[in-house]
């Protein structure tokens, strides 16, 4: 009889840490909720891992009060109820783990194909997808060095819309992109995406609208890690973090698929670190890891400038391809004078902070190289990259 009482005891031990554990991994997701997710979607978090912890502990109480009467019986009945208890314990914590581990979407009924649409409907309504307003950034201000970056910059973007922006050196351009992003905060007026104000949000938190392709390929890719790795970080952007072991099989045959849309041959090189690519297909790589999720708003900053003009093309290519198929809302940097034209359906230029001159549309279309080039010269902007492009 102590022999089968220690052992008890021993089981009750053990399920009090994995209590414990379950409570720990509850409060740090919880924190990461509260980080990364909006209110309503922390709060769910919380109330799903208060309940298994208040679930768990009562039958840990009830089985250290079952543990105390056996000590003192003898009978068989006894040592019955002690094992249901304890198989009661271990039971709710293998359910807590296969709750955290197990992927939801294995399991979730396939998604019934969605309506015909009307594509006239469709065009017909617009979504505003970003909205600023009267945006001003000053740097150093109230010092010798102030700087101001952006002046009353305004501009409207309806669902699906393409804007390239081109400008001389310091005329506000990536300093636009950077506030979008929130990477810099700013002196006044507001930023909405898809109707929600993010003027005061945080970079981090706003990574669930908007994704970002830089000019430098090296950035935006973990170098140290495979294809496979960085698509399933890339997958996981702007959501709550679970618990959940490695890629499951669904996933690794997802990220394939992608990767060979991308027409590079990429899809054989899943296990390849990233390290080892070439610059134009970690910026192929790159683009897709930005767009796989469908952000709000895919922002390109001069993402072609440091490739050669035959991988720059491709590079093109796929942005074309990609924002078309998904309808994305996007603002591309460019200095080249003749893919600001081709890209899009619309068209900015700026200057010393300000937007000068917007083009869509018909007029848009009909723009050439040296439209622009002469629009350069009056602002006395023409410098020997804007010949060159």
């Amino acid at each position: 009889m102590k022999t089968v009482i220690k052992v008890f005891l021993w089981i009750q031990l053990i399920s009090a840490i994995l209590a414990l554990l379950f409570m720990g991994l509850a409060f740090l997701i919880v924190l990461a909720a509260l980080a990364q997710a909006t209110e309503p979607e922390a709060i769910a978090v919380a109330i799903m891992f208060g309940i298994m912890a208040f679930v768990i502990i009562p039958a840990i109480v009830y089985a250290s009060g079952t543990l105390k009467v056996l000590e003192k019986a003898k009978s068989k009945s006894d040592i019955s109820t002690a094992r249901k208890v304890c198989g009661f314990i271990f039971g709710g914590v293998i359910v807590g783990v296969l709750l955290c581990v197990i992927d939801d979407d294995e399991f979730a009924p396939p998604t019934p194909p969605a309506p015909p649409v009307d594509k006239l409907e469709l065009l017909m309504k617009h979504k505003k997808m970003l909205d600023v307003q009267n945006l001003l950034k000053v740097f150093h201000p109230n010092t010798v060095n102030q700087k101001v970056a952006l002046n009353g910059v305004s501009l409207h973007l309806d669902e699906g819309d393409f804007v390239t922006v081109i400008g001389g050196n310091g005329a506000g351009k990536s300093t636009l992109l950077n506030c979008i992003a929130g990477v810099f905060g700013i002196e006044g007026g507001s930023i909405l995406i898809d109707g929600v104000d993010v003027t005061k949000m945080p970079e981090h938190k706003r990574a669930k609208f908007v994704s970002r392709v830089f000019q430098d390929p090296m950035k935006g890719t973990a170098a140290s890690m495979n294809l496979e790795d960085n698509l399933a970080l890339a997958s996981q952007r702007g959501k709550i973090h679970g618990l959940k072991w490695n890629v499951s099989k669904k996933d690794k045959a997802h990220f394939a698929k992608l990767v060979e849309s991308l027409g590079l041959g990429l899809e054989s090189r899943m296990g390849t670190k990233v390290a080892l690519l070439s610059g134009g297909q970690r910026q192929a790589l790159t683009l897709l890891m930005a767009t796989m999720n469908k952000p709000k708003l895919l922002l390109l900053d001069e993402h072609t400038a440091a490739l050669d003009p035959k991988t720059a093309e491709k590079v093109l290519s796929l942005t074309r391809d990609i924002t078309a198929q998904n309808n994305q809302t996007t603002v591309m940097i460019t200095h080249n004078m003749k893919d600001a034209i081709e890209m899009g359906n619309k068209l900015i230029m700026m200057s010393e902070g300000r937007i000068i001159y917007t083009a869509s549309g018909e007029e848009k279309r009909n723009l050439t190289v040296d439209d622009l080039l002469a629009k350069f010269r009056e602002i006395g902007q023409q410098n020997d990259r804007i010949l060159l492009s």
